[in-house]
């Protein structure tokens, strides 16, 4: 990892919201905002989810390894944050 832990919450909020608003393009919400009768494209992306869920086989496995490369993506941040002193681990 490059950088500092503030660059890295940087790039992965960054990361976040190109991943929003592709889906929000994709369903057609703009944004935060809540079309008439319409979920949020936030509440979307959970239904996506359960679809999702309900319909692939597969994808239970794939969201636990989604979620698992996630968290060692996060571990290896904070830890060079710790080692390179920017994060202090409390004693």
């Amino acid at each position: 990892m490059n950088g500092t832990f503030a660059e890295f919450i940087d790039e992965y909020v960054r990361g976040v919201q190109r991943t929003m608003d592709i889906l929000g393009n994709l369903i057609g919400v703009d944004g935060d905002k809540v079309a008439q009768e319409k979920f949020s494209y936030h509440a979307q992306y959970f239904h996506f989810l359960f679809q999702m869920l309900q319909y692939d086989p597969d994808a239970k496995e794939k969201l636990r390894n989604l979620v698992a490369s996630d968290y060692a993506y996060w571990r290896a941040a904070i830890q060079h944050a710790i080692d390179t002193g920017e994060l202090l681990f409390p004693t």
